[in-house]
């Protein structure tokens, strides 16, 4: 077995697993708010017999497309962030800057839900339903996996192999 040497500017293995896992735990905590509305929400609706219809007030869709919106003005916050972290020196560094930059996509992305949610419950209008459903969507697709790290950093192949191990 190979010994590795780690100095105070990157992480140990048992640090690196922490790291991982506090970033999944916000990941989390930023999509179980909002679904958690949307389930008292959906609650609510069936209980007073209301079905989620259309809408033809033209704000309606305009604030489902600015809940949208707020989770892509985040997207590209996040990718200025992370262009940024990618001349970070050491992979610590990277990868905190990392955490900091999806921390505010993810709650860009909680806040967009629970406005899509909250105008879901007043409104009972389909296009909300659409807009939370969409924002899921990318929820899932942007999950913090060690590949997605790899692949928005743009790591080194030594690099890569420390953050998979």
């Amino acid at each position: 077995m190979i010994q590795m040497q780690h100095n105070k500017d990157e992480f140990t293995p048992i640090q690196l697993d922490h790291f991982l896992n506090n970033l999944n735990i916000r990941f989390y905590l930023a999509l179980c708010i909002p679904l958690t509305l949307f389930i008292v929400t959906f609650i609510a609706s069936q209980e007073k017999g209301i079905a989620f219809g259309p809408t033809t007030f033209v704000g309606y869709h305009i604030l489902a497309i600015a809940c949208i919106g707020i989770w892509f003005v985040a997207a590209y916050q996040y990718q200025r962030a992370v262009k940024l972290a990618r001349n970070e020196v050491s992979l610590k560094q990277k990868l905190i800057s990392f955490k900091q930059a999806a921390t505010v996509k993810y709650i860009a992305g909680a806040i967009g839900c629970v406005l899509s949610v909250s105008a879901l419950y007043f409104t009972y209008g389909q296009v909300f339903l659409i807009a939370f459903g969409a924002l899921l969507v990318l929820f899932s697709i942007n999950r913090p996996t060690p590949y997605r790290i790899s692949k928005d950093l743009k790591l080194d192949k030594e690099e890569r192999k420390i953050l998979r191990e």
